[in-house]
């Protein structure tokens, strides 16, 4: 038997009644360290609970790993390409939930920043999101813990999940308002000075809005599984690239000029350098997908599921640096909160068609946010996991929320002003400090003696580093909003 850490952490190993055999088989890893599930799970009730350490665990039933066969050839074809729970599945999933309406923001970092500050930002913040997803993962599968508010609960304290559930919807939400807000931007240059009339104003640019949010947006918001989606996010990721792309190319054409070169900055200080840092931490905010991602992955590990974050995130950072500095570089300080408003698609043909990936690339990841804000919902009303929740009720709570969503980005301005909010406010908590925590309250006796000099170093300047982007920005961020309002 193990001895109990002295703060009465609870801690759940192989001996724990939740890893007993009727969960995962008589072997619960396979040989290459990836975590195996029966193939008929238990045919008791869905869940139940499991005491350990005087504390509650809530058992859940395993997923169904669904292999539904391919109804035609392109189906099959697509299957094969990206199969469901594979690697490349997870990878676009988290490229397309990090690739979203922030890269239009990324070259108004860059101007508030500056290019050193900058791109020494997106590497290190780079670097954090994977470290991050792996102690989330890792505490996650050693835990058999699904969620960051079964986290909270467990390893936090009773009641804490709530405000970790508040907190999870409140970004998701937010990220889906700042898409409709972006969806405008991307509509707004084909219509205004076009004439006069209804459709060339304000209102016009909302109607095509509510029309695009309607057929697109809506439907893709309301499939069970974050896999079902795994087509659109492979479209959408090679949209953004697509986009940024266009992005070297224009600024190529026209802004590679020395009086440009002359006005780029490489560093900048004072609140814009914060506002930048904020927009940098908003653009990696995945980890609330990754608990998804992980457990419709097959097999299953947390060193599979840490190097194909690497590589999703590795991409990301990629283009993210291309894509602020070339868009900061053609504009300079013209640059706009949404580098959509510096372009005009009616008199470029490419950059017209990347306009249009860039609103597909939203509403798929307008989608992928709605999931989880939706899960923040199942957990707090204690209606189980995703795939245990009646259809209807799903249904009808996802397309409550994408209402909301819309008319809130129909009326809130600036799309920076919710970036730049919830990537200090959330992206410095939930992303980096939480699962910091996390991984030290999982772990029996945690210190340099059990995890290592290095990794113990890592996980307090995780923890650190969070709190302080979470205080300070968040200060940046409310000084931002007073003085728009």
């Amino acid at each position: 038997m193990q001895t109990p850490k002295a703060q009465g952490t609870p801690l759940i190993t192989t001996n724990s009644p939740l890893m007993n055999e009727s969960l995962i088989g008589s072997d619960p890893f396979h040989n290459d360290g990836s975590y195996a599930r029966s193939a008929s799970p238990p045919s008791s009730a869905a869940h139940h609970t499991t005491s350990v350490n005087n504390m509650d665990y809530l058992e859940e039933a395993p997923h169904p790993q669904r292999k539904d066969p391919p109804s035609n050839a392109c189906s099959a074809f697509l299957q094969r390409v990206v199969p469901h729970g594979g690697s490349l599945s997870g990878m676009v999933n988290l490229a397309s939930c990090t690739l979203g309406a922030s890269i239009i923001s990324l070259p108004y970092a860059f101007f508030s920043s500056g290019i050193f500050v900058a791109c020494v930002a997106l590497v290190l913040i780079t670097a954090a999101t994977v470290f991050a997803i792996h102690l989330l993962i890792d505490a996650g599968e050693r835990t058999q813990m699904r969620s960051y508010e079964e986290m909270a609960r467990n390893l936090i304290g009773r009641r804490s999940e709530y405000i970790v559930a508040f907190l999870m919807w409140f970004f998701c939400f937010g990220t889906c308002v700042a898409y409709v807000i972006a969806l405008g931007d991307v509509i707004l240059p084909f219509l205004k000075g076009q004439g006069t009339g209804f459709w060339h104003d304000d209102w016009g640019v909302r109607v095509v809005t509510m029309i695009i949010w309607a057929c697109v947006m809506l439907p893709l918001s309301l499939p069970k599984e974050i896999n079902s989606l795994r087509y659109f996010s492979l479209v959408a990721v090679s949209l953004i690239g697509f986009f940024v792309i266009v992005m070297v190319y224009h600024s190529a054409r026209y802004g590679f000029t020395e009086e440009h070169l002359d006005q780029l900055q490489s560093f900048r200080g004072g609140a814009k350098a914060i506002d930048g840092l904020a927009l940098f931490m908003f653009a990696f905010m995945c980890q609330i997908n990754c608990f998804e991602v992980y457990f419709e992955m097959h097999p299953r590990s947390v060193k599979k599921m840490t190097n194909d974050v690497s590589i999703s995130m590795s991409i990301c950072c990629i283009l993210y640096v291309i894509a602020g500095f070339f868009g900061y570089f053609d504009f300079v300080d013209q640059t706009q909160d949404a580098i959509l408003k510096n372009y005009n698609p009616r008199n470029d043909v490419l950059v017209a068609i990347s306009f249009i990936g860039i609103a597909f690339k939203l509403c798929v990841g307008f989608s992928l946010c709605i999931q989880p804000a939706r899960d923040a919902i199942f957990y707090a009303f204690n209606m189980g996991e995703y795939h245990l929740v009646p259809t209807r009720t799903r249904v009808v709570i996802c397309a409550g929320m994408s209402v909301c969503a819309l008319v809130l980005g129909l009326l809130i301005p600036k799309i920076n002003i919710v970036f730049g909010f919830l990537g200090s406010l959330i992206g410095g908590l939930v992303g980096f400090a939480l699962p910091a925590w996390f991984s030290m309250k999982s772990t029996e006796n945690w210190g340099k003696e059990t995890v290592g000099t290095s990794k113990y170093v890592a996980t307090w300047a995780l923890l650190i580093g969070g709190l302080v982007s979470f205080v300070v920005g968040t200060v940046a961020s409310i000084i931002d909003i007073s003085g728009v309002a």
